[in-house]
C-alpha cells in the first residue's frame, strides 16, 4: 500500500522533514515523486531492520513509541536532555531505536523502565553515602577526643 509523507509521519509519529531526511539519506526511497508517496513494505523493512522484527504491518507498530519531543514533553524536561539521557549515558543510555541519523523513537514502557531502574541505582548511592557520611563523623569524633577536643557528632 502507498501513503503520502503526511500519512506515513502521522502512523510513525515523526515530523515530514524527519521522513524527507531519511529519503535524502536514502534510508527511505519514495516509490512516486508528484506527490510524495511511500511504500509501507520500504517503511516496514526499515523498520524491522532497525528494531529487530518488531512490526509485521505499518498498523502493527507498537503504540506506546513516541518522539524525542513527545517523551521530553511527558517526562518534564527539555527535549535536549533526553538526547543527552541517550548520548552520554552509553550503554547504560535510555532504551531507543534510532531509524536514521534523526529520527528517534522510544519505548514509553522501556523508558519506564529504565527511569525506574535509575531512581533505584540513585536510592543505593545515597544510601551509601549516608553511611559512609556517618563513618566520617564518628572517625572525626573519635580523632578529636584523642586530641582533647570535644565535638557534638550531628546526624
Amino acid at each position: 500500500m502507498k501513503y503520502t509523507r503526511t500519512t506515513m509521519a502521522k502512523m510513525l509519529k515523526c515530523c515530514e522533514r524527519t521522513l524527507h531526511r531519511a529519503s535524502m539519506s536514502g534510508d527511505i526511497l519514495p516509490c512516486e515523486s508528484n506527490p510524495v508517496m511511500y511504500d509501507d513494505k520500504d517503511v516496514l523493512e526499515l523498520m524491522n531492520m532497525k528494531r529487530k522484527g518488531c512490526a509485521k504491518k505499518l498498523d502493527a507498530i507498537p503504540n506506546d513509541l513516541v518522539s524525542t519531543a513527545g517523551l521530553a514533553g511527558a517526562v518534564g524536561v527539555l527535549a535536549s536532555t533526553v538526547r543527552k539521557w541517550m548520548c552520554n549515558c552509553g550503554t547504560d543510555g535510555i532504551p531507543h531505536y534510532r531509524l536514521s541519523q534523526t529520527w528517534v523513537l522510544y519505548s514509553a514502557g522501556d523508558v519506564s523502565k529504565w527511569m525506574m531502574e535509575k531512581a533505584r541505582q540513585i536510592e543505593k548511592l545515597k544510601k551509601k553515602r549516608h553511611e559512609n557520611l556517618a563513618r566520617a563523623r564518628k572517625a572525626y569524633a573519635v580523632l578529636s577526643e584523642k586530641r582533647g577536643r570535644k565535638v557534638k557528632v550531628t546526624k
